[in-house]
């Protein structure tokens, strides 16, 4: 199971879609049919902003190759010091963002909570 706000990696990463509003099922099928729906566009043009509340503005500050298609991305602070933030995306997707050591980025964690 994925939970995601973001149709992009919704519509790339599933074959099936649970569509959840106000606590409660509106539809569920192939991600093609749900998406593909009026009501379900309706209610995108009525969205505004996003829930997600811990948003940071790292640097990216090392890039390490996981798997042929994975890469793990350690963000932080320029000159290193403080919290880091580990993501592990596709290379298509750090190729695509084009990431390399020393790109401001904005990190968005969904979270429950989030340790000091």
């Amino acid at each position: 199971m994925y939970v995601s706000h973001s149709l992009t990696e919704v519509a790339r990463l599933s074959d099936h879609l649970v569509w959840i509003e106000d606590g409660r099922v509106k539809d569920a099928g192939p991600v093609s049919q749900v998406l593909g729906q009026l009501d379900f566009a309706r209610g995108l043009v009525a969205q505004h902003g996003s829930s997600i509340l811990n948003e940071l503005c790292p640097t990216v500050l090392q890039i390490v190759d996981l798997s042929p298609s994975d890469c793990l991305v350690r963000l932080g602070h320029r000159g290193g010091e403080g919290p880091v933030l580990l993501a592990r995306i596709t290379r298509r997707s750090c190729m695509r963002l084009g990431l390399t050591a020393g790109t401001g980025v904005f990190a968005r964690v969904k979270s429950v909570a989030v340790p000091d």
